[in-house]
C-alpha cells in the first residue's frame, strides 16, 4: 500500500469512527512548515508531512493525538512539535549533558506526560520518559526505543479503530 493509499484509509477510517480531527485544526500549509524547518532545523519526515497535509495538522491519532507543526494542534501546554523540538534542543551550558538527540522530534503526547518522538532521520519511534531523566544524565537515558516506524505504529491504532466497523485487513 503506497503513502497516499495509507492516508486516505486512516481518513476513511477515522470519518466512519467519529474521530475527526477538530474543525479549527487545518491542514499544514507551506508557511507552518517553513516555521517548523527553522525550529527544528530539518525536514521532518515524508509520511508525517503526507498526514499533516493529506488529513490535518496533527489533533488525530494514539493517545492524546499526533502534534501539528507551526500552528497545528499541541500537547496539553499547548505546544506543537516543532516547539516542543526546540524547548528541549535548547543547548544548557551548564549542563552539556543536557543536549538534546538531533534529529528527535515529539509527536505524540501520551496520557502520563510521556511523548512518542520520531527520528527525523530514520523514522524509528521512540518514547521520551522525562519523569524518569536524572537531569545530570544525557537526554537518551530516558529515551526508549520502540521497535516500530511511524506507519506501522499508526496502523495498529487505525486497525483498532477499525475493527468494529470492518474486516478488511490493514497494512
Amino acid at each position: 500500500m503506497t503513502d497516499d493509499d495509507f492516508i486516505t484509509r486512516i481518513g476513511e477510517i477515522l470519518l466512519a469512527a467519529g474521530k475527526q480531527p477538530a474543525p479549527e485544526v487545518l491542514k499544514l500549509c507551506d508557511s507552518q512548515l517553513a516555521e517548523a524547518e527553522a525550529r527544528i532545523g530539518m525536514v521532518p519526515p515524508m509520511l508525517l508531512l503526507k498526514l499533516y497535509r493529506g488529513i490535518s495538522n496533527g489533533g488525530f491519532g494514539p493517545f492524546l493525538g499526533l502534534l501539528g507543526l507551526g500552528g497545528g494542534a499541541t500537547d496539553r501546554a499547548g505546544h506543537t512539535a516543532d516547539r516542543l523540538h526546540q524547548i528541549y534542543a535548547d543547548p544548557d551550558d551548564g549542563n552539556p549533558a543536557r543536549d538534546w538527540p538531533v534529529g528527535l522530534l515529539p509527536i505524540c503526547e501520551e496520557d502520563g506526560g510521556q511523548y512518542i518522538c520520531i527520528d527525523c532521520f530514520d523514522e524509528s519511534l521512540h518514547r521520551w520518559c522525562p519523569e524518569h531523566w536524572d537531569q545530570s544524565l544525557p537526554p537518551q537515558s530516558a529515551i526508549l526505543p520502540l521497535d516500530l516506524d511511524l506507519r506501522d505504529w499508526l496502523g495498529a491504532w487505525i486497525s483498532g479503530l477499525a475493527a468494529p466497523a470492518t474486516t478488511e485487513p490493514l497494512p
